[in-house]
């Protein structure tokens, strides 16, 4: 039996992983370690513990972690969202079977960060699919810009809306300069 196995969590292991410390370890570890049923158990177990803020200005999401402090402490907070998005064996292969390929691929730089941030920005071997999400609902809607490189550049590439609507882009040299709302819908670029 090991830590991971649903049984053992008893109120002896609740009450052992209340430090900030070790809970961030168990939930990091889950993320890579645990089958799905067991990791979300042990979300739900520590939910409470995990004191979830958001800061509707700045637009951060943070873990208190029952430490009252007045800035969250980073890396607990990045090693807990890490094993929040892992799935089973998903940090190991990032170190045993890098995606090396993806310095060739079209990627995007020069967001205006922390005023959007990019939920998803993925490049599936045709079209490159985008959605923008501002940090607060004062920025929601407003236009942005950035880069994308590695395109071909002998082809001609456009915005496509959820709604289908198309803007053909630009290009700079090596570079497609991109305008888009900041409003969290799918978009992608893909060829005329």
């Amino acid at each position: 039996m090991t830590m991971f196995d649903s049984g053992i969590l008893d109120g002896q292991i609740k009450e052992h992983w209340r430090s900030a410390d070790q809970l961030t370890m168990l939930l990091q570890l889950a993320g890579e370690l645990a089958e799905s049923d067991v990791k979300d158990s042990l979300w739900q177990l520590a939910e409470p513990m995990l004191e979830p803020r958001h800061d509707e200005d700045s637009g951060e999401f943070t873990l208190g972690l029952g430490l009252n402090e007045i800035h969250p402490r980073g890396q607990l907070n990045a090693r807990i969202m890490a094993g929040w998005v892992c799935e089973r064996g998903s940090w190991s292969r990032i170190f045993n079977e890098p995606n090396l390929s993806k310095f060739d691929e079209p990627s995007v730089f020069g967001v205006d960060f922390p005023n959007v941030a990019l939920s998803v920005a993925r490049w599936d071997g045709t079209k490159m699919h985008l959605c923008v999400q501002p940090k607060n609902n004062r920025l929601e809607g407003k236009m942005t810009e950035f880069k994308i490189v590695n395109l071909d550049r002998t082809k001609k590439w456009s915005l496509v809306s959820s709604d289908g609507q198309s803007i053909g882009l630009a290009a700079v040299g090596e570079e497609l300069s991109v305008k888009i709302q900041a409003n969290n819908l799918p978009h992608w670029i893909e060829t005329v």
